[in-house]
Order: C-alpha cells, then sequence, then structure tokens
C-alpha cells in the first residue's frame, strides 16, 4: 500500500491493465507512450511529463498534478484537471472541433489495434459487459450494438472491420473525454465516435467497386 501511495500513476496504470487484461507493450500501442517510458513510470523511477500526461489521460484517472490548479470539484473534473490544465487559455474543452480531433487520433490507434488478436478479445469479450453497466442513452447503445453485430458479420480481411472496430474499442477503453455524469454531454465524445465511424464506413462502400466489377 505505501508503494500506491507513492506512485499512484504506477497504481493507476497497473490497474488499467489489470483490468482490460492487457501487456505493458499493448496498452503502450495504444496510448502512444513508449513501453520502456510506461514501465519507468509504473515503478517510480521517473515523473510524466505533460506531453504523456495529455497522450495517457484518455485511458486512466491521471493522479493530481500539484503543478496544475484545479479546475472544477468532483471526481471528474480532478480526473480531467491535468489534461486541460496544460490546454492554452483560449481553448474551449467543449469545442466540437477540437474534440473531434482528439477522438479521430484515438480511433486511428484503436484501427490498428483491432487488427491484434488481443484487440479482437477486448471487442469480443468486454464490449457486452461495458454495454450492461450504461443506461439512459438508448439510441447510442442502439447505435452501438449494431455496429458490433456488423463487426461480428464481417470477414477478417474487410477494410470495413478495422474500422467499426475502433469505435468499439473506443467507447469499451477510452474514458470519456467528458464526465458521463455530465448527462447529455458527457456521452458527446462516444456520439461524435460514431458519426466519425460511420462516415468513413459509408465512404469505404461508396470508394468500393461493386462485386463482379
Amino acid at each position: 500500500m505505501e508503494g500506491a501511495a507513492s506512485n499512484p500513476l504506477g497504481k493507476a496504470i497497473t490497474d488499467y491493465l489489470h483490468n482490460h487484461s492487457l501487456s505493458l507493450r499493448q496498452f503502450a500501442m495504444i496510448s502512444g507512450v513508449h513501453v520502456s517510458t510506461l514501465s519507468r513510470l509504473v515503478n517510480g523511477k521517473r515523473q510524466a511529463t505533460a506531453a504523456q500526461r495529455r497522450k495517457l489521460a484518455p485511458y486512466i484517472a491521471l493522479p493530481e498534478d500539484p503543478a496544475t490548479p484545479a479546475l472544477a470539484s468532483g471526481p471528474g473534473w480532478s480526473a480531467l484537471a491535468p489534461l486541460l490544465g496544460e490546454i492554452s487559455s483560449g481553448y474551449d474543452p467543449l469545442n466540437i472541433s477540437c474534440l473531434e480531433s482528439q477522438i479521430v487520433a484515438e480511433l486511428h490507434k484503436y484501427e490498428l489495434f483491432s487488427q491484434t488478436p488481443e484487440g479482437e478479445r477486448i471487442i469480443r469479450t468486454e464490449f457486452p459487459g461495458k454495454v450492461s453497466q450504461v443506461a439512459g442513452i438508448g439510441p447510442l447503445i442502439s447505435e452501438l450494438e449494431e455496429m458490433f453485430q456488423h463487426y461480428l458479420a464481417l470477414p477478417p480481411a474487410a477494410p470495413e472491420r478495422p474500422v467499426a472496430g475502433s469505435a468499439l474499442l473506443y467507447f469499451v477503453l477510452s474514458a470519456d473525454a467528458i464526465p458521463d455524469y455530465l448527462f447529455p454531454i458527457g456521452y458527446l465524445d462516444d456520439a461524435l465516435a460514431i458519426r466519425l465511424v460511420v462516415g468513413k464506413l459509408r465512404r469505404i462502400r461508396e470508394d468500393s467497386p461493386p462485386p463482379g466489377t
């Protein structure tokens, strides 16, 4: 317990790996933080830089950074504070275009991860459980469940499969960019992720030649 108290970031990373049955190398792939850096963070041999905290923020509740002033109160905002504190004062954290840029970057990483055996395992085994934990957002869940069935029906080599998988992994693995308890805007990032993926799937179908040509 003493080690966890002295290295809360290391414990947060370790807990995330355990909860999602991920290795440190797999987490490095989806977070964009080098595996050797993650190892030193977990072992308490270095402090995370501002850039590393921004990369880790979508996945774990970051411990409070003493150098970052509190932005608000409550568990959701305390998790966001280290990330938002690094953003320039002229940036609105609810600005849609900036939020979309963040989501697009996450979806790209998840497209790659969904093509690995571990990514597919997470989609197949963790998505149903995550859906069962969510209530009060019927239309969003309906879209996600339809995406899940579409993913399962696609052959492994289909170009649409990793795109659909990216939306499912975003829902399962990413900590929300906006806390869910701020209903309804708490589900804005999930809704935007689905919209972006649906648009990309539509473009793939439009660009694909008709069968037999």
